[in-house]
Parts: C-alpha cells; structure tokens; sequence
C-alpha cells in the first residue's frame, strides 16, 4: 500500500505532524477540504476530467478527477464511423490524438489503435482514446457525470447511461 495517499495521510494528522511531504499536494489539499467541509456550498465540476493533470477526455484525467473529489466529471462523446462511441472534444482527431481528419470519418479499428496521450507530456504515450462504455463502467459511486452529447443521437445517449444505471447522475 502507498505511504502517498489519503490512509497514510489521515494517519499522519492524527498523529498531529506539522509537515506532510507528498507527490500529490493537489489531492492533499482536495481529501483535506472535503474532511473539513463535507457539504460543500458549491459542487466542483472538473472538465474534460481533470484535464490540467492528464490528457483531456482520457481515463487517466477522470481518475484524477475522482482523486480531486471531483463532485461532476464533464466529458465530451463523438461516434466513429461505424458508430461506436469515443471520449473526444474536438470533431477532428489531429489537435489530442496522433490521428487525422474528423472522427466521423474513421472506423473504430483506426481510433482504437491511435496515441491520445502523447501530445500531453511522455508518461501518457500510448494512451488509447477511450470508449463511451469503458469510461461509464470505470465511474465510481458518488460522482456523477456532465455529458457533453456533441454528436450522440437521444436515444443513444439514454441506452447508455441506462445500461450503467447513471441517469440519476447525470447532466
């Protein structure tokens, strides 16, 4: 178990130290604020994940967000193709993706296979571009969810948050 995070923090305040070293000052701060304050005035959405931390739109970035206690993760969703769903801002693949030309133009089999973390920083090379139902069955209880339906019809949209039984989470 990691001597990093919020076990071990909580054990070290209570042992009533006056100096905690981390790697991970901003989840130090986010887990003591919500100790200090559990019914927050003002509920924290984190867009596009916590998009400063990791790559936009990538699992990496919402796991951050979690970690942030996050109250919302906003997330963006376009269709390949074929019609699969991807986590995805833009309508083209070229700014967050080592890919080219607009999604809607590109099978899945291509978007599966293409870098969304690369363009971040090192440690995330090789990232995948994360499907609709890979993020949805990775969301914890407790935090719920800004859909950003840019390009999804209604319809699919509501099968997929019924499948995961998020629609009373969702926005």
């Amino acid at each position: 178990e990691s001597n990093d995070g919020p076990p071990a923090w909580d054990q070290t305040l209570a042992a009533g130290v006056d100096l905690v070293d981390t790697h991970l000052p901003e989840e130090f701060v986010a887990h003591l604020l919500n100790a200090q304050i559990p019914s927050r005035p003002v509920r924290l959405t984190c867009h596009r994940g916590a998009s400063r931390y990791a790559p936009e739109n990538t699992l990496p970035a919402f796991d951050k967000a979690y970690r942030l206690h996050a109250d919302f993760v906003e997330f963006d969703v376009r269709p390949s193709q074929d019609g699969s769903f991807y986590l995805l801002h833009d309508g083209q693949l070229d700014r967050t993706t080592n890919g080219h030309g607009p999604i809607r133009d590109t099978p899945s089999a291509t978007v599966d296979m293409l870098d969304a973390g690369s363009w971040f920083g090192k440690p995330f090379a090789g990232l995948r571009v994360p499907t609709l139902d890979a993020f949805l069955a990775a969301v914890p209880p407790g935090v719920s969810l800004y859909f950003d339906a840019k390009d999804i019809p209604p319809e699919a949209l509501a099968a997929a948050i019924n499948k995961y039984h998020l629609a009373e989470r969702t926005v």
